[in-house]
């Protein structure tokens, strides 16, 4: 009975694993990239970019959340402990405050699932 929980619980956890690596199979980083241009409004993606109202996002995918060097960050950011997996990131801009309440980011997020995955693809080139 015991064994069937834990195989249960492992399939569940590579089929989160294997949904992370599909999520970034099945994308295009040319459409990211225009999906980026709303995010430009706020946020720079250069290696050497500077913080504008939102933080620079050169090598978000990996990096612990809140964490950018010199970015005054919401308390709701300052107490996230994760790091921006593609899951992460990608329950985020679906719903900004629904996922970090009392964050400081108005957008309303990008409902369009394809739309988030090719975002997320190219911002996976950033690093």
């Amino acid at each position: 009975m015991k064994h069937r929980y834990l195989q249960g619980v492992g399939g569940t956890l590579i089929s989160l694993i294997f949904s992370s690596v599909v999520l970034a199979a099945d994308c295009n980083p040319v459409a990211g990239e225009k999906s980026f241009a709303t995010c430009k409004t706020c946020h720079t993606a250069d290696a050497a970019g500077s913080h504008m109202v939102g933080p620079n996002l050169w090598g978000v995918v990996g990096r612990e959340a809140g964490s950018a060097e010199g970015f005054f960050y919401s308390p709701a950011f300052e107490e996230l402990t994760h790091d921006w997996t593609i899951a992460e990131l990608d329950a985020f801009l679906k719903s900004p405050a629904e996922r970090v309440p009392g964050t400081f980011m108005a957008f309303g997020g990008i409902k369009d699932e394809q739309q988030r995955q090719d975002l997320i693809c190219f911002l996976q080139q950033l690093n």
